[in-house]
Order: structure tokens, then sequence, then C-alpha cells
């Protein structure tokens, strides 16, 4: 494994708020509300980027399921019953298994 010279909490490698980056250091200290909101800005870009495709994932998959039961519904009542016995069975095992 290679040593690393530099230090990890570098204060040169800030981010001004300009996108984001692989590594930027250590936060500066917040000593005013403009500093408070700059640090936010950038936590906030960082977590819906993070967190973005995870939520438009999750509101996909149950709306798909919630399409999927209205539509069954019009068929008949063994097909609502069939897909309602996937939408909490087998949908809650799956995410059973993930957790």
């Amino acid at each position: 494994m290679a040593s690393r010279t530099e230090p990890l909490l570098n204060q040169d490698n800030r981010d001004e708020g300009h996108g984001l980056v692989e590594f930027e250091g250590d936060t500066a200290p917040i000593r005013s509300f403009a500093d408070f909101r700059r640090e936010f800005c950038i936590e906030s870009k960082r977590l819906w980027y993070l967190s973005g495709p995870a939520m438009f994932a999750f509101i996909s998959k149950y709306s798909l399921g919630a399409i999927t039961q209205a539509f069954a519904g019009h068929v008949g009542t063994l097909e609502l019953a069939a897909v309602s016995v996937e939408n909490s069975v087998l949908a809650g095992l799956s995410f059973g298994v993930l957790v």
C-alpha cells in the first residue's frame, strides 16, 4: 500500500460552491450566516446528488405497483386479488431481503 505524504485535511482543497469535487477537506469554521448558507448549499447539493436516484427509484417502484393494482381492478376480482398479494407479500419480502 502506497503511503501518502500530503495531509488528509488540507484547507487548499476547499470547494467554493462550483460543483462536486472528489475531496475538498474539512469544513471551515462558520462565523456568519453567509458562511452557514454557503456550507448548507454545498452539503445539500451533495445529498441530492446521492439520494436523488434512490428517491426516484423508490417512487417509481411504488407508483408502478399502485397503477398496476388500479388497472387490475378493472379486469376482475381474481386478478385484483393476485396483484394485491404480489404487491403486499412478494414486494415486501424482496424489500425485507434487501434490508
